[in-house]
């Protein structure tokens, strides 16, 4: 089912920092207020994610932490939605430092809802396409505060990586990339690492995948020609739908 951006209702939000250039991992202590004109670039973007072909399924593990913590989560109070979006925002800080590559960003949290369920998201807005930060002195304490930038939070942008937890039917779904871990392994460590849970990509995005493979076979066997193409796409489709069912 399609959802649109008008059946998104957001009702709490906050932000942390997790800076690995810098090591700065920041909590944030109280709730984000989202301005109106900012909430229907979000709405689009979790509207973008719910929609998108890339984004998989994966197993709720009531034996992990993470989902330990959602479930211990009371969403309607402010302080405990606040504490374990901290927690969970470390932990995926912790991750995060163990590699070069996955780049530093404000991890913004926030529950929704659409169509009667209860959503809790963790959207990662990496620094090239999200917030810049701006470092203030106060009295010998370093604050740090989120601030809008318009030049680098561009309406086309599209995030990269993201998980959407449903509250209400306890399940998960994300999008997300592979990274070079410090011992060598290229893992998607949202799901390995952070969740450790096991990803199912979705039937239709597995078509897709084995959709392009089998067209780059028959480039280089042309001689079977278009109708062995579609026999074998077929029959690929069949076996996809046979193992979602089951």
């Amino acid at each position: 089912m399609i959802i649109l951006s008008d059946d998104i209702i957001f009702r709490k939000a906050v932000i942390h920092l997790l800076n690995v250039e810098l090591g700065k991992f920041a909590p944030a202590q109280d709730l984000f207020m989202i301005q109106p004109d900012v909430i229907e670039l979000v709405r689009k973007q979790v509207c973008y994610l719910l929609n998108s072909d890339e984004l998989k399924a994966a197993d709720w593990n009531t034996k992990e932490p993470v989902f330990q913590k959602l479930e211990q989560m009371n969403e309607k109070d402010d302080k405990s939605f606040i504490q374990t979006s901290a927690y969970l925002a470390d932990r995926l800080f912790d991750i995060m430092c163990d590699n070069v590559e996955i780049p530093s960003a404000d991890l913004l949290c926030l529950s929704f809802q659409t169509n009667q369920e209860i959503y809790y998201a963790l959207i990662k807005l990496n620094y090239q396409n999200s917030f810049m930060h701006e470092l203030m002195k106060y009295d010998n304490e370093e604050i740090i505060s989120n601030i809008r930038h318009k030049k680098i939070l561009p309406l086309g942008k599209r995030i990269s990586e993201g998980i959407i937890f449903n509250l209400s039917l306890q399940k998960v779904m994300l999008k997300e990339k592979k990274y070079e871990m410090l011992n060598g392994d290229k893992i998607y460590y949202l799901t390995e690492r952070f969740l450790r849970s096991i990803a199912q990509t979705e039937a239709k995005r597995k078509y897709q995948i084995l959709s392009r493979t089998i067209k780059t076979i028959n480039k280089k066997y042309p001689e079977d020609g278009l109708e062995h193409q579609m026999d074998t796409k077929t029959i690929v489709m069949k076996n996809i739908e046979q193992v979602t069912v089951e």
